[in-house]
C-alpha cells in the first residue's frame, strides 16, 4: 500500500500546511474520566508566523458545519475575483 500523506499549503509560504484526518475517541480519557466513543475530524498545522503546530478536533456535526461555510466562503472569494 502507498504511503501518502495530504497537506494544504500555505498561499505564501509553503512551509504552513494544514491536513485532515478521520479518528475516534474510543481510548480517549479528560482528567481520568473516559469519553464516550465518537468520531470525529482532526485538523492538524502549522503555522509559519507563529512558528507552532496546532490542532483542532470537531465533532461530526461540526464540520459538516464548517465545510458548508468553507464552501461559502470559497463562492464568495470567486465572486470577488470575477466582479475585479
Amino acid at each position: 500500500m502507498a504511503k501518502v500523506e495530504l497537506k494544504h499549503l500555505d498561499a505564501f509560504d509553503n512551509r504552513g500546511f494544514i491536513k485532515c484526518e478521520s479518528t475516534s475517541t474510543k481510548d480517549f480519557v479528560v482528567q481520568d474520566v473516559p469519553v464516550k466513543k465518537e468520531n470525529y475530524l482532526r485538523l492538524l498545522g502549522y503555522d509559519v508566523h507563529s512558528g507552532n503546530d496546532f490542532i483542532i478536533d470537531l465533532d461530526i456535526s461540526t464540520a459538516i458545519k464548517f465545510a458548508k461555510t468553507l464552501r461559502t466562503e470559497i463562492n464568495k472569494a470567486k465572486g470577488e475575483d470575477q466582479n475585479g
